[in-house]
């Protein structure tokens, strides 16, 4: 089996800095808020969504507020269909770069999960706020948050090359990703408890990534949450581990050809 030159990758990572640098400048640089624009988009979902879900469906969240419970889910979806949306249209955007200087061309893929990753850590600082301001203390579990974080990244990864690579070749896969990721939202323990959808069909729910991980998360960081299944969360890992292969694999193969494609 044939792998990219990750050496040649991390050698390269003053470059995927500068590029990741350069497109959050020219995403935020014009705009009076800055960064802080990265808040906006999760602060607003959960405010819709308390306010629909809370009065309506009355969906449980247990020993967790229902802000913080949305708030929870809603930080993690959103950074995956970033790195999933800004990850598939990597190459394509870059058309122009690859085709007049050598360089290696997994990093496009890796950057905006680099971008990405800015944001979550300016989301995350809310939700810190909010926890506090509930009353919270983090349990000592809380720890055990980073190997859940660290799933994701590698999840989010080895989407963002897989669907790299094939968006260059299957443009039409592109025009389809925004409805994927709206069915994702839906079929994620986002805006209901895990709890609600029953224990024969998890085998089949599983194969989502974002189920056995989401709950994972809200155990680490809550007490009084019920542990998440073990068989998800093992699913999710396991998923994760084989898109990532699979997408340096795909990556690697069809690499030669992208300009091209292209």
């Amino acid at each position: 089996m044939a792998w990219p030159d990750l050496a040649e990758v991390f050698r390269s990572r003053a470059l995927i800095f500068m590029l990741a640098k350069r497109q959050i400048r020219g995403r935020y640089a014009q705009a009076a808020l800055g960064i802080f624009w990265a808040l906006i988009q999760p602060v607003s979902y959960m405010l819709v969504l308390n306010l629909f879900f809370a009065l309506t469906a009355h969906f449980p969240s247990r020993a967790v507020p229902y802000p913080l419970f949305l708030l929870s889910g809603l930080l993690l979806y959103q950074f995956f269909v970033k790195c999933v949306n800004e990850g598939a249209g990597s190459l394509t955007g870059n058309e122009a770069l690859l085709g007049k200087i050598f360089l290696p061309r997994l990093i496009f893929p890796i950057v905006p999960i680099a971008v990405a990753s800015i944001d979550l850590a300016v989301s995350m600082s809310l939700f810190i706020i909010l926890y506090f301001i509930f009353g919270f203390m983090f349990p000592l579990k809380a720890i055990l948050a980073i190997g859940v974080l660290a799933v994701f990244f590698v999840l989010a990864l080895g989407m963002a090359i897989l669907l790299s690579a094939l968006c260059a070749k299957y443009k039409d896969l592109r025009l389809a990703l925004p409805t994927i990721t709206q069915l994702l939202f839906f079929s994620s323990p986002i805006v209901y408890d895990v709890t609600l959808v029953p224990e024969k069909y998890w085998l089949i729910w599983g194969l989502n990534p974002l189920v056995g991980l989401i709950p994972a998360l809200r155990w680490c960081v809550f007490d009084g949450v019920e542990p998440p299944s073990l068989a998800l969360f093992g699913m999710s890992v396991a998923i994760a581990l084989i898109v990532l292969v699979v997408g340096l694999f795909y990556f690697h193969r069809v690499e030669r050809d992208l300009v091209d494609a292209l």
